[in-house]
């Protein structure tokens, strides 16, 4: 691990555990302290243990909504960032933290994904335009839960001309695996 130098102060340590998390960075940044102040490493230490169990929480809505596309006849989904970031780009999956789930679904499947997503609680963030405006136009559509986990459901990466140049089938076909909780999820391969 890279070394950091320890804050010459309690106003410039401050401010890096304070940066540190709104990047999350707390784990890279636990390794690479080591000669910090103990005040500062506690301080890291305790965000960081907060945000692991936020990813925690995220992990486990992942394995529901597994559930419940499933039970739901199957809906083809990777899971994008956070979580697939963690497991798979990451010596440990805990020097990755993350705030919400990002699901790339089949153009195909959107419609249904969201009518599970909402029957479990979620709420979208913003009213579809037009009734088949997610299946054939829109990057994704976000959606809350009560207890405040973001679920953003993508059908494609990009907005505008660049996210129709993309074939959305090409993005399923060489996904990349990592597991969570004893069960398999599929990300975007790393090319």
């Amino acid at each position: 691990a890279p070394e950091v130098e320890s804050p010459v102060d309690d106003a410039t340590g401050a401010q890096l555990v304070s940066l540190a998390t709104s990047q999350g960075l707390l784990g890279p940044l636990l390794i690479a302290t080591d000669d910090s102040p103990e005040w500062c490493r506690d301080q890291i230490v305790e965000n960081h243990t907060g945000a692991m169990l936020w990813c925690m929480e995220l992990e486990l809505r992942l394995l529901q909504i597994d559930d419940w596309f499933r039970e739901a006849g199957g809906i083809d989904y990777l899971v994008l960032k956070g979580s697939s970031v963690a497991h798979l780009d990451e010596l440990d999956p805990s020097l990755r933290s993350f705030a919400d789930l990002d699901l790339l679904i089949r153009a195909s499947d959107i419609d249904r994904a969201l009518v599970v997503l909402q029957e479990h609680g979620a709420e979208r963030q913003k009213p579809e335009h037009h009734r088949g405006f997610d299946r054939r136009f829109s990057k994704g559509v976000g959606l809350t839960c009560e207890d405040g986990i973001e679920i953003d459901t993508h059908r494609t990466l990009c907005l505008g001309a660049l996210g129709a140049r993309i074939p959305p089938d090409d993005l399923f076909a060489h996904a990349e695996h990592f597991t969570v909780g004893g069960r398999t999820f599929s990300a975007l391969s790393l090319p």
